[in-house]
């Protein structure tokens, strides 16, 4: 009992006064990024927009204000910071889909386009997007932009402060706490970000003649969404068109510290990165594994190199854009994009899924396992990254996170097996959603049962923040408790 006693003694339950003041400064942030949605609204006429903005821009604005005299927390917890980063992907699709009724969808399609758009993912229910409005087309790329920032700049704040990752990107100045190194560090992705923004603004106005058709695939592309304007995504496109679109979504999957070494000219820092080659080495993998099937089954467009290789690509950088029919391709090729949907990208970039970092972590750990194996009993083997040692603390999160997310999906997946559904196609859908991909085989349509519409949001959420993030909101211990006031 003294044990049980001691340990909850080390246990502090969130403060609701940090929830209150940092939950008013993001809603003031969702506020303004309300703005361009209904700029949009009154550029195009569509005016029926405008008074649900005005609407859901009002209680934002008075929360914020009547938050606005809390006292500034000198420090965030981890388990406040999972609260936040929660929340903010929780309750942002919950008031957009309140702005975005005039668009005529249901109110579960339109709440599931939402999800999908601040995830990142790109699933849609929506059969013929191009007779959507401009506004609403806007939106949900708008959002995937916000969320693929907001995701990098929260998981570094919040959810990563301990592992080797964060040390790797930060690198704090000498005198400077973490805190004061990860408020410079958002500034400058932040600057980086909008860089990289207009450069996938430019390529997709390029590619599709159209300015407001290249900003929403150029919003998608680099924040890995996919959400796309046009029925036939990209296969309207040339294929080296479709490739051109692939440079941002592949910028977009590559850890945004990285920017910030090319920006200091640590030309060797950035070339000696672990997970930057084993990222390469994969696309080139994954590239090689879909062309072999594409040549075994002598199946049309994805047959030919760039076609594959775009495929590829969207897939393992969680990006979604579709150059071919996923629901004709053969199983052997359905396996590979699995597979490289549930890797995803970089640790630190707007891509989803398990991330290369934690598989890098996991390969090392076995790489050291079997040296132990063959090496004298009196030598020292330890997993390392970048010439560091990794804890056991690191080694157990990658693990931890594999586990809880291949849980997710077979979990998901058996339910999808439960109304009935053809296994590969489901679990297909449920690998899309947790990895935030959004590609689809199919199965995701206006008609898909709302208990299966709840699933893949759930999935979706829960493949964004990081299901630990999302466990540890459902955890009592969390809300309950005694509350440390010295933070």
């Amino acid at each position: 009992m003294h044990d049980s006693n001691g340990f909850r003694a080390l246990i502090y339950a969130v403060r609701w006064s940090v929830l209150a003041s940092m939950g008013g400064r993001l809603a003031l942030v969702l506020a303004v990024l309300c703005v361009p949605s209904l700029l949009v609204a009154l550029w195009f006429r569509e005016f029926r927009y405008v008074l649900p903005f005005i609407v859901v821009l009002l209680p934002l604005l008075l929360f914020s204000q009547f938050t606005r005299r809390l006292p500034e927390p000198h420090q965030v917890s981890r388990s406040e910071g999972f609260v936040l980063t929660c929340a903010a992907f929780v309750l942002t699709p919950i008031v957009l889909t309140f702005a975005m009724l005039p668009s005529g969808l249901a109110w579960a399609d339109l709440l599931f386009e939402m999800v999908s758009a601040v995830t990142t993912t790109g699933l849609s229910t929506v059969a013929h997007v191009e007779q959507m409005d401009r506004t609403f087309l806007f939106t949900r790329a708008w959002m995937q932009w916000y969320g693929g920032l907001g995701i990098v700049v929260l998981s570094v704040t919040f959810l990563l402060q301990r592992s080797l990752a964060v040390s790797q990107l930060l690198e704090a100045p000498e005198g400077q706490g973490i805190t004061v190194a990860l408020g410079v560090y958002a500034r400058k992705i932040f600057r980086i970000y909008l860089l990289l923004t207009l450069l996938a603004v430019g390529i997709g106005w390029f590619c599709f003649g159209d300015f407001f058709t290249g900003m929403v695939h150029g919003f998608s592309a680099i924040s890995t969404g996919g959400f796309s304007s046009r029925d036939d995504s990209l296969m309207g496109l040339a294929q080296w068109q479709q490739l051109l679109m692939m440079l941002p979504a592949m910028l977009g999957a590559l850890s945004l510290a990285l920017y910030l070494r090319l920006w200091q000219r640590a030309w060797r820092a950035v070339l000696d990165n672990q997970e930057l080659r084993y990222f390469l080495g994969l696309s080139l993998l994954v590239w090689l594994g879909l062309q072999i099937s594409a040549g075994s089954s002598g199946n049309g467009a994805e047959q030919s190199v760039l076609g594959t290789l775009v495929l590829g690509l969207s897939a393992l950088t969680t990006t979604g854009f579709a150059n071919v029919s996923i629901a004709t391709l053969p199983p052997a090729t359905l396996v590979i994009l699995l597979v490289a949907m549930f890797v995803g990208g970089c640790l630190g970039s707007t891509a989803g899924g398990f991330k290369v970092f934690r598989l890098l972590v996991l390969w090392q750990l076995v790489l050291a396992t079997l040296r132990r194996a063959s090496a004298a009993p009196h030598a020292v083997i330890e997993a390392r990254i970048q010439g560091k040692v990794l804890t056991q603390e690191q080694i157990q999160l990658a693990m931890l996170t594999g586990s809880l997310l291949l849980g997710l999906i077979v979990l998901s997946w058996l339910i999808f097996l439960f109304y009935g559904y053809p296994p590969l196609p489901a679990l297909f859908e449920v690998v899309s959603a947790v990895g935030t991909v959004g590609l689809s085989a199919g199965v995701t349509q206006a008609d898909l049962p709302l208990a299966l519409k709840t699933v893949l949001c759930i999935d979706m959420i829960a493949g964004r923040v990081e299901v630990v993030a999302l466990l540890c909101c459902l955890y009592p211990g969390v809300w309950l408790g005694h509350r440390n006031p010295a933070i």
